[in-house]
């Protein structure tokens, strides 16, 4: 198998394990303010520990690199935003759909490079943006019915599918912004690790900000969120890391593309074997073949 292929399953492997850590961190009353902030913060050294090691690193504040600059730490404030609305609603049933939902995220980029960067759109690209939309109507609508438990049942309420909905778009935007610098000039792209290292870091400091300006978590919610950011920042510097390895290898083979649609349609039915197993979320044949199609869309629209 290319290590391209390789590195893409372990990316997809390590986004669950991100999942996993959250969803875990949430169920125990972690405080998502400070959870990321200890999170992003242990990345960040983590990363920058790791460039500096392999002279990765550059100036990202000299001029030539100011628009990619600026490009990652918009990026790192929506993606930040969107994922702490994805953690807040992973407190009880239906994480499966509602970590699901905002893994979507990249419909937005995908329309993007269509309208903006002009690349072509298939008839294979259309199925499977119907077939996601089709399954998610789906899933957004069915009700627990045979389930009485709301603990366990995997349908949300409709305030819960338009919090997914907005964190799909906060983060959809985010990858936008990410993926924007990678059309630059040569000479004005930064390296992976400055930019994973920009990222991080601006998530440290928005989630500081807001975790100081905090003052209903208690000191048992910030020793759990110390805990479990610690946890989730060595899953997320491995998974930039790996992230940015896939990228390079797979825009090697011209197939750049197949990072967010595979890496995410792994995540979708990964974690939500775990949500099934973990939490004993009851989910109905149809309900599992509409998960399905939702990864089958995900690979027609790049494939």
């Amino acid at each position: 198998m290319n290590n391209a292929y390789l590195f893409l399953v372990s990316l997809g492997v390590l986004w669950t394990l991100v999942a996993i850590v959250l969803s875990e961190a949430r169920q125990r009353g972690a405080s998502v303010n400070h959870f990321y902030c200890f999170g992003s913060t242990t990345a960040v050294v983590l990363l920058f520990l790791a460039g500096h090691s392999v002279g990765g690193l550059n100036n990202v504040f000299a001029p030539a690199y100011r628009p990619a600059l600026i490009c990652f730490a918009l990026a790192a404030l929506l993606n930040g935003s969107g994922q702490a609305l994805c953690m807040s609603n992973l407190k009880q049933g239906g994480r499966a759909l509602a970590y699901s939902i905002p893994q979507l995220s990249f419909l937005l980029p995908y329309g993007c490079s269509l309208l903006f960067w002009k690349e072509p759109l298939s008839w294979t690209g259309i199925a499977g943006v119907m077939l996601i939309a089709a399954a998610l109507s789906y899933l957004a609508t069915r009700r627990g019915a045979e389930n009485n438990e709301s603990s366990r049942s995997s349908a949300l309420e409709p305030k819960r599918i338009l919090i997914a909905f907005v964190s799909m778009i906060l983060i959809g935007s985010g990858q936008i912004l990410m993926s924007s610098p990678s059309r630059f000039a040569a000479e004005a792209q930064l390296s992976p690790w400055s930019g994973a290292c920009i990222l991080q870091a601006s998530n440290a400091l928005f989630f500081l900000g807001r975790s100081l300006r905090s003052r209903d978590a208690t000191s048992k919610q910030i020793l759990c969120s110390l805990r479990a950011g610690l946890l989730w920042g060595l899953c997320a510097a491995a998974a930039y890391a790996v992230l940015l390895q896939t990228l390079r290898l797979l825009g090697e083979i011209r197939q750049a593309g197949l990072l967010f649609p595979v890496g995410n349609s792994m995540t979708i039915l990964l974690f939500t074997g775990f949500a099934a197993i973990r939490f004993r979320e009851k989910l109905s044949m149809s309900q599992w073949a509409a998960f399905v199609a939702v990864v089958a869309g995900i690979f027609l629209v790049k494939l």
